[in-house]
């Protein structure tokens, strides 16, 4: 008589899931550290009004290696809530930036603003990413979640199930004592 049930399937899911839980607890520490050294950071940022231009000059300090996304929101000290991502700007800023001194984005904010900004507590808030084309793909991740769970499933499937008949009691023994 066959006896299957949870407890034989316990053992094949854990070897098989075991590996993976342990490679994601591993890898969350180890991108976080990259990530927070990985990502750049700006210096010496400085703006100035010239005619109808902000002219905004910075100095990213990162990986050369790396291409980087630069975003810039403007701010103001006397409104929290404010915020305002400018939309007609040019050079240094958004998706393909690598590491440099002295870079400058220039934006007309006449295009953007129909209001005077009046107000001498502005300031840009500067955003750096690694572009997303130099990011590991998570797809691996993925991978190996979808193929753990199939595991699973079939694990529960083929050890899981009762055959049809069957209990959780052994066989009642051919003779019993006393009896030949």
């Amino acid at each position: 008589m066959r006896i299957s049930t949870m407890e034989n399937a316990v053992r094949p899911v854990t070897m098989a899931l075991l590996p993976l839980l342990v490679l994601f607890l591993l890898r969350e520490p180890v991108l976080a550290q990259e990530r927070t050294s990985s990502q750049g950071r700006i210096e010496h940022a400085l703006w100035e009004l010239v005619g109808t231009e902000v002219i905004i000059t910075y100095d990213l300090i990162a990986d050369a290696d790396k291409v980087y996304d630069i975003n810039i929101t403007l701010k103001r000290l006397s409104d929290g809530k404010f915020g305002y991502v400018p939309k007609a700007v040019m050079g240094a800023v958004g998706t393909g930036q690598r590491t440099g001194l002295k870079k400058e984005i220039r934006w007309d904010f006449r295009k953007d603003v129909l209001q005077d900004l009046k107000g001498d507590d502005y300031y840009f808030e500067f955003v750096v990413n690694v572009s997303n084309d130099e990011q590991t793909s998570n797809l691996w991740y993925y991978i190996a979640g979808g193929a753990a769970m199939v595991v699973t499933i079939a694990a529960f499937l083929v050890f899981g199930k009762k055959a049809a008949g069957s209990t959780d009691l052994p066989d009642p023994p051919a003779s019993r004592p006393g009896q030949q």
